[in-house]
């Protein structure tokens, strides 16, 4: 016998919507429209560290002021995921204390 929900869909439909939201990286849309802009802008300005970037996202934007006891901000890893996220951008260098990663725009 077919479970059907409150909403009138069976379950198995509810169970593949969810699942196909799970896909969705949730991650990726924590940095704003504006902050996406933005680190476009400075990426074409060449400026490829993301720890610039995000200090100019706090100094020129308005992001977060949040830091990690470290002193990093809190928004270099949005701005890192969402940089690894664009198909025209690559890492050239990944400090290996992990203090910084140099992004390019792929020509």
């Amino acid at each position: 016998m077919e479970q059907l929900s409150l909403f009138g869909m069976n379950e198995e439909s509810t169970k593949k919507e969810e699942k196909a939201f799970a896909t969705v990286p949730n991650k990726i849309l924590s940095l704003n429209t504006v902050f996406r802009i933005a680190v476009d802008r400075y990426l074409s300005e060449e400026i490829q560290s993301a720890t610039q970037i995000a200090e100019k996202l706090i100094a020129e934007e308005g992001a977060p002021k949040d830091r990690f006891i470290s002193g990093k901000p809190k928004i270099y890893i949005d701005v890192c995921e969402y940089l690894d996220s664009l198909n025209d951008v690559q890492i050239i260098e990944n400090k290996m204390d992990k203090t910084d990663r140099i992004y390019q725009l792929i020509k």
